[in-house]
């Protein structure tokens, strides 16, 4: 069981004042030192943060960002060569555009093999670019070979094998009914039945004329003119079948049916160019090539925009990270100052003010003043040292009071030798 007097000693050892100086000196700077070795490694530690947010915004982001945007500019160009091939048929863009196009099959390849990718997670959007592609260079190949056949004009081409033979047929049989030598131009009939054919001819050239400029320049003007020339052989049609005259070998019945059949395959090759769908490349490309190309490009510059954002936030996270380190640090410097401050106040309050009293004790005995003492409030060198000082003018008080007592008893022995000499003449006489 401890003792109330190891107990109190104990207490008294914990209490700062009753360090020893060197404990006093070695606790606060150690506390001073330890306080900046914590604010060094929370800075440490801040600082490796942002080297991480620096290497992802740096190292990763901003490349793979930069690497979709040269994809998206090498997928433009393509567009451009391919758009400029069918356009002027020049070679040179059709080479230009498979070496392009090969270009980004090598680069979306060889990107799925870097580990910054993998990292950031876009093998998936590579594969589906990837196979995106694949579709845009079959399209390409289609449209190439409908260019390198002459196989564009889906209308032109729909005109020619259905509408061409029909109008020719017909206006050879006009022809054949004008130029013949066995019509009797005498007969009324005959006679009207000439002057129909000829307003036939007449509007059906018209008509087919109308008909080629409309296919050449798409003017919905023209297909009015068109219309109305058609309108009138039909009129002239029923008029000339309904004078039934004796005419020709059976070529007006011929034309009757070619007219019929004129009609009907008509609406097919006017719709084909109301449609767009007139010219296969054009149609190729609206339906099945763009598509692919919105969405490719979607997909570039998405990315890019995706990845330069990220990059754009790790910055705003390394501004703040690096804003963070300067609060750390000028608090880690401020908690430093203030704890220096307090420690030399501290030691100041603890070693100046018993120094000074040992100093003025030490004046008081140097001018005689045997009374003077320290008073000790430590238990510190400097406190051992105020009760040395103390001992030794107790010390020095008891040698000035042995010293004042043999100085008062020589002083009555001197007394009384001067009372022995004064009372020895008498002495003398008395003893003669």
């Amino acid at each position: 069981m401890t003792s109330p007097n190891a107990s109190l000693s104990v207490i008294h050892n914990i209490r700062p004042h009753n360090w020893s100086v060197r404990r006093k000196i070695g606790i606060g700077f150690g506390g001073l030192i330890l306080l900046m070795t914590v604010g060094m490694g929370i800075t440490l530690f801040k600082l490796d943060s942002v080297k991480r947010t620096a290497a992802s915004a740096l190292g990763e982001r901003q490349p793979a960002a930069n690497y979709f945007q040269r994809l998206s500019q090498s997928l433009n160009q393509a567009i451009a060569l391919l758009n400029g091939y069918l356009l002027t048929g020049e070679t040179r863009r059709k080479t230009e555009f498979k070496l392009i196009a090969d270009d980004i099959a090598d680069r979306l390849e060889g990107a799925r093999q870097q580990d910054i990718f993998q990292n950031l997670g876009l093998d998936g959007t590579l594969h589906t670019s990837q196979t995106l592609l694949r579709q845009y260079r079959e399209r390409a190949k289609e449209l190439f070979a409908l260019h390198d056949n002459n196989l564009n004009n889906r209308g032109l081409l729909l005109a020619g094998e259905t509408l061409n033979p029909l109008a020719i047929r017909f206006l050879g049989d006009i022809n054949i009914l004008l130029a013949s030598d066995d019509i009797n131009t005498n007969d009324p009939q005959v006679a009207r039945t000439l002057l129909i054919l000829q307003e036939l001819r007449y509007n059906w050239v018209r008509m087919m004329g109308a008909l080629n400029l409309y296919i050449t320049a798409q003017n919905k003007d023209i297909l009015v003119n068109f219309n109305n020339f058609n309108e009138r052989i039909n009129v002239l049609m029923k008029k000339l079948n309904g004078l039934e005259a004796n005419i020709g070998f059976g070529e007006i019945e011929e034309m009757y049916e070619t007219h019929i059949t004129y009609l009907a395959r008509l609406p097919a090759v006017l719709e084909i160019f109301e449609s767009d769908a007139w010219r296969a490349d054009t149609h190729l490309l609206r339906t099945l090539v763009q598509p692919v190309t919105d969405q490719l490009q979607s997909i570039f510059e998405g990315t890019a925009d995706e990845l330069l954002n990220a990059a754009f936030d790790s910055a705003e996270e390394l501004t703040h990270a690096l804003y963070q380190i300067r609060i750390s640090a000028i608090t880690s410097m401020a908690l430093a100052l203030l704890t220096g401050i307090l420690l030399a106040f501290s030691f100041t309050r603890s070693i100046v003010p018993p120094i000074q009293r040992l100093m003025s004790a030490a004046g008081r005995v140097a001018e005689g003043d045997l009374n003077a003492e320290v008073m000790v409030t430590s238990r510190d060198e400097i406190g051992q040292l105020g009760n040395s000082f103390n001992t030794m003018v107790n010390h020095l008080r008891l040698a000035a009071m042995n010293e004042q007592q043999m100085l008062n008893e020589l002083q009555t022995l001197n007394q009384d030798l001067e009372n022995v000499s004064m009372n020895a003449p008498g002495i003398s006489k008395k003893v003669k």
